[in-house]
């Protein structure tokens, strides 16, 4: 099995991820996530800097007291406003972030001590990608098998 201590994050997260805009709105943030086959996404401010992430998890969050299965079925206007929602008001920061160089075993520990799936990638400010608890348990994976 190879030394997963030697695993850097280089070498197993997703380069070039979509980053999403606060200014954008719940709605387009979702259809961005689901037209990528991704859970979560980096958020930046108008400057470009690194605010938080979004998750399907808040998506869920922000959904709840619509689905609540003790209240009436919600209304389309009720989904048509939270989907005009500006994304600043449900992303989660600040987001937590790692480096290329970072080690695997280093960046599970940030995911597992923090309660979260993903941590942005930087170097020098740049959004460089994202690594995800699914990037980590391939990568275990893939290793188990050398």
């Amino acid at each position: 099995m190879a030394d997963l201590s030697q695993i850097l994050v280089q070498d197993v997260f997703s380069q070039s991820p979509i980053v999403l805009e606060e200014t954008m709105t719940l709605g387009d943030a979702y259809e961005a996530l689901v037209g990528e086959s991704i859970s979560g996404a980096p958020v930046t401010n108008a400057a470009g800097d690194l605010i938080g992430v979004l998750s399907a998890s808040d998506v869920l969050i922000a959904l709840a007291p619509l689905l609540d299965p003790q209240q009436d079925a919600p209304v389309s206007a009720d989904l048509q406003e939270l989907k005009n929602a500006l994304l600043s008001e449900h992303v989660q920061g600040p987001a937590l972030t790692c480096t290329e160089n970072t080690t695997l075993v280093e960046a599970f520990a940030l995911m597992h001590r923090e309660g979260v799936h993903r941590l942005v990638v930087v170097a020098r400010d740049e959004i460089r990608g994202v690594i995800s608890s699914l990037d980590v348990v391939r990568a275990v994976a893939l290793a188990g098998k050398s």
